[in-house]
């Protein structure tokens, strides 16, 4: 570099030092120059930056590409998320990633990251201002994690990233990768639980000029734990940067109506600007997430982010059935942490109809019922009244809608936790009256349409019955003799159907016989025998057409023999010889053909050989190789031929080495 444009280069740098100055801190570096791209430390997302960036352990996101890849893999739809960052002045930061988790081969991630400087005052030699430059980073990021054993709960994720740099017109590039392992604790005593190490920013660094800078690595060790059913979420992650000493930050989320996250964190670096606390909250939807972020820089001022989320596309499977039960099992865990005791003992009961060895959802349950005969006389058994209450209201809505299974179900979770409860008692006795009155409905149109001779709707019927009493044996046995019934019906189609189908070919096969269309009557006499092996007189039309057929396809070959078509003699003789197997007039009139028609071909074989030679000779190598190529078609034992072509492909490979 000339030392006029490198003055330019560092007079420039010097213009951006207050703005770099601001990142610095705002990424919580070090000291200036021990490392370089420090708005690598920037995280992804909202959430991450109002918990003060603790995220190692407790992200599974797409935003997990950022903080720890191997939280990818619990992906289970395809996911985007974008954020906008507004710093000082004119700079701004823009992210976006996409997550696309696969059924077999784990979850792909693809991102970009850009640092916008805007326009600089930049400086000549004279350190008057000589206009103004651009700056800006950009970072392109690819992403792979996956359960490398399929029943392990260790997760496993991999970034590689590409940074490009370009600094008043000059660029400098590099690449690097980020590893991170992820352990969550799903069952047993430590559930809730999750453990991470992540190593950041692996590369060989930035070099501008001839001066190069090392990249903002860190090691993070990270431990996460929910409670609540899901809904309160803390969080701890140990950095020890390469630029800096060691540090911890905290993070905590709690979890309100199921879709308002409130978020706080604290950073311990101590070159963090401020206070060190950070704040934010977000709203997750169905889809949907928004979140927002607030950060404190003492005199810099505050910083807002914002980014979303978007899901889409169909889920992938759950790994597993455990994982199936340990998930339901979490949902009914933050309705009992939101004080909904009733509506968790309603789907713990469900949830232990299918897997009654899950000793979390066993205990819970017993709990909530121990709950409610210790409070029998406790004061805040007007809390648990009232939501007896209103689990009452639901239940009889339903009974109202005539949604009976519901309404029993409602009905009988109250009865479970307070077996005294005179208006469920009423309402499950109604609930079987309804449950007889609707048997015997069922059951009456059901022999409706049996007595109609419509027996798939009568099964329909009986079927109706039998799930609403499965004990009623009328149904039952009306049901097995409506399949029986039905099965037999069936026989009888598919055998008039057989029958009809033989009959009709049968006179289209007596038609062709009587316009001597001798090919068509065969055809059509095989297919009635297929269909009734049993009908001998289709046989013996068979076998006359068969023979009347063969006998014309041999007169015509010895046609063919004499005008020398002897392919088209072969062809029918070979028919004819498939009709009538016996008959030795058409097999050795076959062999004698087959045999001239093959010294035909070797005899035409050697003259397109000589067509090529003479091609060859005068000099049109193209037209010499479609006659061997001909030749060979017509005799693939025609040694010339095959010589010939072999030593024209070494010609050409010559001709090619040559040039």
């Amino acid at each position: 570099m000339k030392p006029c444009t490198k003055n330019i280069f560092f007079s420039s740098w010097m213009a951006m030092a207050a703005t770099l100055l601001f990142l610095t801190n705002l990424s919580h570096a070090a000291s200036p120059g021990r490392s370089a791209a420090n708005f690598l430390k920037i995280g992804m997302g909202a959430r991450g930056a109002a918990m003060a960036d603790t995220q190692s352990a407790v992200t599974s996101d797409v935003t997990s590409a950022y903080w720890n890849p191997a939280g990818l893999s619990s992906l289970r739809f395809k996911e985007i998320s974008v954020m906008h960052y507004s710093l000082i002045e004119s700079i701004r930061y823009e992210q976006a990633m996409y997550g696309h988790p696969t059924e077999d081969k784990g979850t792909f991630a693809v991102g970009m990251s850009l640092l916008d400087y805007g326009s600089i005052q930049g400086y000549g030699d004279d350190s008057l201002p000589s206009g103004s430059v651009d700056a800006r980073n950009l970072l392109v990021t690819t992403s792979w994690a996956k359960r490398l054993v399929k029943d392990s709960r260790l997760q496993t994720g991999i970034n590689l990233k590409y940074l490009q740099s370009d600094l008043a017109g000059y660029k400098a590039s590099a690449p690097m990768a980020d590893f991170g392992v992820l352990y969550p604790f799903e069952i047993g005593k430590l559930q809730g639980l999750s453990l991470a190490a992540t190593l950041r920013n692996v590369g060989p660094g930035l070099k501008y000029d001839s001066e190069t800078s090392s990249l903002p690595q860190a090691l993070v060790l990270g431990a996460g734990l929910t409670a609540l059913g899901g809904n309160l979420t803390l969080a701890a992650d140990i950095v020890k940067p390469n630029d800096n000493s060691n540090f911890i930050t905290l993070g905590a989320e709690y979890r309100i109506f199921n879709m308002v996250n409130l978020r706080a964190g604290f950073n311990g670096n101590s070159e963090f600007v401020g206070s060190g606390f950070t704040y934010g909250m977000g709203l997750q939807f169905d889809q949907w997430n928004i979140d927002y972020a607030l950060v404190s820089y003492g005199d810099l001022g505050n910083t807002n982010r914002v980014s979303v989320g978007y899901k889409f596309g169909m889920a992938q499977k759950i790994q597993n059935a455990e994982d199936q039960v340990a998930m339901t099992y979490k949902a009914a865990q933050r309705e009992y942490a939101g004080g909904y005791s009733v509506k968790a003992y309603s789907m713990l009961s469900d949830l232990l109809l299918v897997a009654p060895w899950y000793q979390p959802a066993v205990e819970l349950k017993a709990k909530i019922e121990k709950q409610y005969r210790e409070m029998e006389f406790d004061k805040n058994r007007t809390r648990l009244d009232a939501e007896i209450a209103g689990h009452f209201t639901q239940a009889k809505e339903a009974f109202d809608r005539d949604e009976l299974v519901q309404a029993k179900k409602g009905f009988e979770t109250i009865l479970a936790l307070e077996p005294d409860h005179v208006g469920s008692k009423v309402y499950l006795e109604r609930i079987k009256n309804r449950y007889g009155s609707l048997a015997q409905e069922s059951y009456k149109l059901g022999m409706d349409y049996f007595a109609a001779g419509d027996y798939p709707d009568a099964i329909k019927a009986f079927e109706k019955t039998l799930t609403i009493d499965p004990a009623h044996k009328d149904a039952e046995a009306q049901m097995q003799k409506s399949k029986e019934l039905m099965a037999d019906a069936q026989k009888r189609d598919e055998e008039m159907k057989r029958l009809a189908g033989a009959q009709q070919a049968y006179q289209d096969g007596l038609a062709a016989y009587q316009k001597n269309d001798l090919e068509t009557a065969a055809t059509k006499f095989e297919a009635v025998q297929t269909l009734v092996p049993e009908y001998e007189e289709v046989g013996r039309y068979l076998a006359l057409a068969k023979k009347a057929y063969g006998d014309v396809l041999f007169a015509q070959a010895q046609v063919q023999i004499e005008n020398n078509q002897l392919k088209e003699a072969v062809a029918g003789l070979e028919k004819a010889a498939q009709l009538i197997p016996d008959d030795e007039r058409i097999q050795t009139t076959l062999k004698v053909a087959q045999r001239d028609f093959t010294a035909q071909k070797e005899e035409q074989s050697k003259q397109l050989f000589q067509k090529g030679i003479d091609a060859y000779l005068g000099g049109n190598s193209a037209e010499a190789e479609k006659f061997w190529k001909s030749a060979l078609e017509l005799d693939p034992n025609n040694e010339d031929a095959l010589q010939s072509l072999n030593k024209l492909e070494e010609q050409k490979k010559y001709e090619k080495t040559k040039e």
